[in-house]
């Protein structure tokens, strides 16, 4: 009897000591819900969104691109163009930073560029960056990555600045285009280091041509004009693009 009345009195403290070191277990072990838990839970629209996470449109918001076309610049450099856009109509970038690879056509990097841009609600822009001493016909392989979106509501985006092109001209030759035409500030702010970009289709709306001068600066309220050769005997149409760099 004495011999059961310990077996029993054994079996109960281990089973007492077997739960205490589970909710030992259990508490060091357990993580409560997060937004980066990978699991829908906590109320959330979709996994880690939504609910008491970050909107679901926030969390998936990716900046479109456009194939990356190089142009040639003269005889030893090269124009990098490409077009984004933003699918968003409720968040937009004040100081969108991005970063673009690029390699020779037989396969070595030739180089690595960093640019920032801002980009608005719904919006479509284009990228331009030339490439001093590189050969367009050296160029293969272009990588585009966005490596900071810095996305804000829409309502925290600023304005573009009114800085307009005005008295487009296109003058067609054998060799290919000179477009020219004023740009103008109609603001109280002189803009640096500002991109004059423009680019050359052909009948079926392809872009064949671009180029792209960079003054630099634009006083306030002040006119500048400008005349750029595009190269290449298909354009029938240009579309051009002033871009100022984000303060």
């Amino acid at each position: 009897m004495r011999l059961i009345k310990q077996l029993l009195y054994g079996l109960f403290f281990a089973g007492v000591l077997s739960l205490i070191g589970f909710g030992i277990y259990y508490t060091i072990s357990y993580e409560s819900p997060s937004c980066s838990d990978n699991i829908k839970n906590q109320k959330e629209v979709d996994v880690d969104c939504g609910g008491p996470c970050i909107p679901c449109e926030l969390k998936n918001l990716k900046v479109e691109s456009s194939e990356v076309l190089a142009f040639a610049l003269g005889e030893r450099d090269t124009l990098i163009l490409l077009r984004i856009s933003n699918p968003s109509e409720n968040y937009g970038s004040n100081l969108l930073e991005y970063n673009l690879e690029v390699f020779h056509k037989f396969g070595p990097r030739l180089t690595n560029l960093g640019g920032v841009t801002s980009l608005l609600p719904r919006a479509q822009k284009y990228i331009a960056m030339p490439l001093f001493n590189i050969n367009s016909a050296d160029v293969g392989r272009i990588d585009f990555t966005v490596t900071s979106p810095n996305w804000v509501p829409k309502d925290e985006v600023k304005p573009q600045p009114e800085v307009n092109v005005i008295n487009l001209n296109l003058n067609k030759s054998d060799a290919g285009a000179t477009v020219s035409g004023e740009v103008v500030n109609i603001e109280a702010v002189a803009y640096e280091k500002l991109q004059i970009i423009v680019v050359g289709l052909n009948a079926e709306g392809i872009i064949v041509s671009a180029s792209i001068l960079e003054p630099p600066t634009l006083e306030a309220f002040a006119n500048l004009e400008f005349s750029i050769i595009l190269q290449g005997r298909d354009i029938v149409n240009i579309n051009t693009a002033v871009e100022v760099p984000p303060r």
